[in-house]
């Protein structure tokens, strides 16, 4: 087992992105869920064949807006179409 902080060159999206190839699978269970994150992944995301996403039943820490660090990101002002191209994601018949 690895500890990620998640910070610099030790990041999630850095250890994943060599799996996310076309054909590929995912299963992940997090407890949040940031717009911003997916938009990191979103190319990536469109080419694997089957997504399984197990998010908390409640949206208070989902953090859609992301956190204290997504700041730059929250001013470029792409929130809301970055919510309309998750919309788009989570109804493709890719995630079950």
């Amino acid at each position: 087992m690895k500890l990620i902080h998640n910070t610099g060159t030790d990041r999630v999206i850095d250890l994943m992105r060599p799996h996310l190839k076309r054909g590929n699978q995912l299963s992940c269970v997090t407890p949040s869920f940031s717009l911003f994150a997916f938009a990191e992944l979103r190319d990536a995301l469109s080419e694997l064949d089957r997504v399984q996403l197990i998010l908390p039943p409640d949206d208070d820490g989902l953090e859609f807006l992301g956190g204290e660090g997504d700041r730059a990101a929250r001013n470029r002002l792409q929130a809301r179409w970055l919510a309309n191209q998750c919309a788009k994601w989570i109804e493709s018949p890719r995630l079950l």
